[in-house]
């Protein structure tokens, strides 16, 4: 218990580290989606919320949020914005990983367009703060960040896909104790 306190304390004292100096390089760019818990998070469980639909529909989850990722990327990457403007931009990010939780519960009663709409401006969300802090003139990094992403959808697809049928609970949990996560950076961040 009291090592479990530790790492949880240890972990929150810690600024949240997806969001800061990046060098412009393919392998940089690969690895921040894996690097940040916050786009981590994210993107599997927008990999797992696709497992509940049929195939074709579940597919366009993960489609849809990198292709407003890209736009939102592209067109981010010509502002310079202030450190206060970027802090609202992760915190931003922070209020999607609450929300994605509450999407998922409540899937069955939300359209189909209504989820996939919601899950464009999460990825325009991620895209644009990405554009603004990485350099997306290159397009090595520009594929790396995109590659990445869509690898954790698969990963979070692929998690959803051995867990559906006898320990959906375990894709709930995961849900929820990123929106917990989600939760507690914004409190911290304010």
């Amino acid at each position: 218990m009291k090592k479990s306190i530790l790492l949880f304390t240890l972990f929150f004292s810690l600024p949240v580290l997806a969001h800061t100096d990046h060098s412009d390089t393919f392998f940089n760019a690969f690895y921040h989606p894996f690097s940040g818990w916050d786009h981590l998070l994210t993107m599997l469980i927008i990999g797992m919320m696709a497992c509940f639909f049929p195939l074709r529909r579940g597919v366009l989850l993960p489609i849809i949020f990198v292709l407003s990722f890209s736009l939102a990327g592209i067109v981010a990457s010509s502002f310079v914005i202030s450190s206060t403007s970027m802090q609202l931009l992760n915190q931003l990010i922070w209020i999607s990983l609450i929300g994605l939780p509450i999407v998922h519960f409540f899937m069955t009663r939300l359209s189909a367009w209504g989820i996939f709409s919601l899950t464009g401006l999460i990825g325009g969300i991620h895209g644009f703060t990405h554009g603004v802090e990485m350099s997306f003139s290159s397009g090595t990094v520009f594929l790396g960040l995109i590659l990445a992403t869509t690898c954790i959808h698969i990963i979070g697809f692929g998690v959803a896909q051995l867990c559906v049928q006898k320990n959906v609970w375990i894709i709930r949990a995961f849900t929820v104790s990123s929106g917990f996560l989600g939760a507690l950076a914004l409190i911290q961040s304010i």
